[in-house]
């Protein structure tokens, strides 16, 4: 049997003379801070932390955007209600030692939640096997027509089903409980689903590929940390927008109206394409000569159209010289001068 974890006061006092610290209210925030990290796998003030020890599985959930208003209705307002008062009233709740987590968790199973999980579980087993295997394999089938794009194993499916039946459990529920399981298979399962590439293509939308893309992405559809901290399609978005608006701060106000970086450069590839009369394909976001048409002007805004037409006709590069639209206007330009001087009728 573990021993329960000191309290956050030892664990403070214990670090300060096991590392030679002064007692200051600086080192005590920062070693409150650690004690919150190591033992309870996020800030004390912060109720999401609590959220996640109960329910590691949907931890993605509580991100501060969609996923956490969902999580609100799956898991209605009591529950939420009893994770924010023991983040803003922690002296009322013991969550170190044994008897007070026990008290804690006695708690949250007295929350509406658990009341019609519980519900659903009697209802589960009062079923005669027939009814249950009915259901079951009503079940699987819906799961392998709407998780199909997971390739979860038979076993998989069947844990899943069960999961679900003895619960009354949520889409969104399931959804999470389905990656978590796929995550614990192999990261590369992960990365071949729909859902990751679709993700991938979005932050890559935004200009957004750190070298550890891959991991970031199974972390966000497994609801698990990184950097110390859960993460989740949410917040992997927001990190890339972000970035995009560190980058490219004229823009910020557009990609605060949902515009991804490639949708900005849309029209200013249509243009390069016509005028360079090249395919569209080729004019890449990540070819710097062509990215130059989201830089900002001298008057910090956005290139016009006209100025960026102008930019590919006068820089050499561009090689906008060979096409046959110049050919044609040097051609006409050159006819223009001669019945001007009256060299051609």
């Amino acid at each position: 049997m573990m021993a329960d974890p000191m309290t956050k006061e030892t664990f403070v006092t214990e670090q300060l003379v096991a590392r030679g610290l002064k007692d200051t209210a600086a080192n005590r925030k920062k070693l409150k801070t650690e004690y919150d990290t190591k033992y309870l796998g996020g800030s004390s003030s912060d109720w999401r932390t609590f959220f996640k020890q109960q329910f590691p599985q949907l931890a993605g959930m509580v991100d501060g955007g969609q996923g956490e208003q969902e999580a609100r209705r799956v898991f209605g307002n009591q529950l939420i209600d009893l994770f924010l008062d023991v983040a803003k009233n922690p002296d009322n709740y013991d969550t170190t030692s044994s008897a007070g987590v026990q008290a804690f968790t006695a708690k949250v199973q007295a929350t509406d939640y658990y009341n019609k999980t519980k519900e659903a579980r009697v209802k589960w087993d009062l079923l005669k096997d027939p009814d249950k295997q009915e259901r079951l394999r009503v079940r699987k089938m819906n799961l392998a027509a709407g998780l199909g794009d997971l390739q979860l194993t038979e076993a998989e499916i069947n844990d899943l089903a069960l999961y679900a039946e003895q619960n009354n459990a949520s889409d969104l529920e399931l959804k999470y409980v389905a990656y978590d399981k796929l995550g614990q298979r192999s990261q590369a399962a992960v990365q071949q689903t729909t859902e990751a590439s679709k993700l991938k293509k979005m932050l890559a939308n935004y200009g957004y590929q750190p070298v550890d893309i891959d991991a970031r992405i199974q972390a966000a559809l497994t609801g698990t940390s990184m950097d110390g901290v859960i993460q989740s399609q949410d917040s992997l978005i927001a990190k890339a927008k972000q970035f995009a608006k560190t980058k490219y701060s004229h823009l910020s106000d557009m990609i605060d109206k949902d515009f991804t970086i490639d949708d900005i450069f849309e029209p200013y590839r249509d243009i390069a394409a016509k005028v360079l009369e090249r395919n569209p394909a080729d004019i890449k976001i990540d070819d710097p000569m062509f990215s130059a048409a989201l830089e900002a002007g001298p008057d910090g805004k956005s290139m016009s159209g006209t100025m960026w037409m102008q930019r590919l006709k006068q820089d050499p590069r561009y090689g906008w010289q060979f096409t046959k639209n110049a050919n044609d206007q040097v051609r006409n330009t050159i006819m223009g001068l001669e019945k001007a001087f009256g060299l051609v009728r």
